[in-house]
């Protein structure tokens, strides 16, 4: 047999297809996918999620596309495929807490290194999450890669830190001190660039950013304030100055952001 052609392709912002050539018929093929990603972080934990389906457009997108011309297409959307996990994880620090906040999981625990599965192969209907909390997450941290090839020369990294390292990261994670006084004043004033450099996505993303944020500002909060101002060959304000955060005065700002001088 001999060696297959295989070509993935980045669709769009996290969509890719992958192209499999010279696959005798009636034969199985397995992908092995290897890639970087900087995980989330979410208030003192850090979070991976792998989503559990991209959006039915994009989906329907995929499917629509024609790379050969050769042979008939049949495209194949089964939405029940069985699904398992298993992650080694390695942290700088003493990992305080593990867990999924979404499925059941299988845990061997250490002070910096953990394993971890699913206690069951499942159907994947909604995204999976991991969450780690580790002790001093705040110091800065310096991550070496060694870039290594095995005997079938597949790819494979290892952590170092001597002078053949090939990659390095590093990861400052400020902590932000509360208040102390809990009378005092805070005023948030989102700035949203609307010229001619901004085209239609960002403008709309920017858009979509802001109402998340007023979304979960707490109402009736005695201490904040806010306002809303836009500017390009222009500026424009939503109040005239800084009010407080009402439902209606946030309502009046969704309505600024989403419909008034946006577009």
């Amino acid at each position: 047999m001999g060696h297959g052609a295989y070509l993935m392709h980045q669709e769009q912002a996290q969509v890719f297809s992958i192209a499999v050539g010279n696959l005798p018929a009636n034969n199985e093929v397995i992908i092995k996918i290897t890639y970087v990603a900087e995980l989330e972080i979410e208030s003192s934990d850090i979070i991976f999620r792998l989503p559990a389906k991209m959006a039915s457009c994009q989906s329907k997108q995929a499917m629509e596309t024609k790379d050969q011309s050769m042979v008939r297409s049949i495209n194949i959307i089964d939405e029940k495929v069985k699904f398992s996990f298993k992650a080694s994880i390695q942290m700088p620090y003493e990992i305080l807490k593990l867990f999924s906040p979404t499925h059941r999981l299988r845990r061997k625990l250490t002070n910096c290194i953990a394993m971890v599965e699913l206690v069951d192969n499942i159907v994947l209907d909604r995204d999976f999450i991991l969450s780690i909390t580790l002790k001093s997450a705040n110091l800065p941290r310096r991550s070496n890669e060694i870039l290594l090839f095995d005997d079938e020369h597949e790819i494979s990294t290892t952590t170092s830190n001597n002078q053949d390292s090939q990659a390095c990261m590093l990861t400052f994670y400020p902590r932000f001190e509360t208040l102390t006084n809990l009378n005092e004043q805070i005023e948030l004033i989102f700035i949203i660039d609307v010229s001619n450099s901004m085209d239609s996505i960002h403008v709309q993303q920017a858009k979509q950013l802001v109402h998340l944020f007023l979304t979960n500002l707490k109402v009736d909060d005695k201490n904040t304030y806010f306002n809303v101002i836009t500017f390009g060959s222009d500026n424009d304000e939503c109040f005239p100055i800084s009010t407080s955060i009402t439902k209606e005065n946030l309502d009046k700002a969704k309505y600024f952001v989403l419909v008034g001088n946006m577009l």
